[in-house]
């Protein structure tokens, strides 16, 4: 039984790490209009654009993930996981962005 906890805990420490940068933000999916229009500075713009790579690159290693391993299905779990990975964003250094967790079915005892 040990192993087995060992085992999902280890896999969704993984996949909430790698989910942390996964999903985008609220901000990112809005288009201003040309009244809201804000001019960034040059290092503004280029934290937006590291901002955009990471959350790709999230993106990418989460779909991956999830292709390759498949979802653990405990609504529980993933409850309780979506908790507490609410609260650790809402502390991090973004808090506005969205995020979500899954648990991955790695299948090992």
């Amino acid at each position: 039984m040990r192993s087995w906890i060992t085992s999902k805990v280890t896999c969704l420490g993984l996949f909430a790490l790698t989910s942390l940068s996964c999903v985008s933000s609220d901000e990112e999916t809005k288009t201003p209009s040309q009244s809201e229009q804000v001019t960034l500075t040059p290092e503004q713009q280029a934290a937006v654009e590291i901002a955009k790579v990471e959350m790709e690159i999230g993106r990418n290693m989460a779909g991956r993930l999830l292709a390759f391993y498949g979802v653990y299905n405990d609504d529980l779990l993933v409850k309780y996981l979506n908790q507490v990975g609410t609260y650790v964003a809402r502390n991090s250094d973004f808090p506005e962005r969205s995020y979500s967790f899954d648990i991955l079915n790695d299948a090992q005892p």
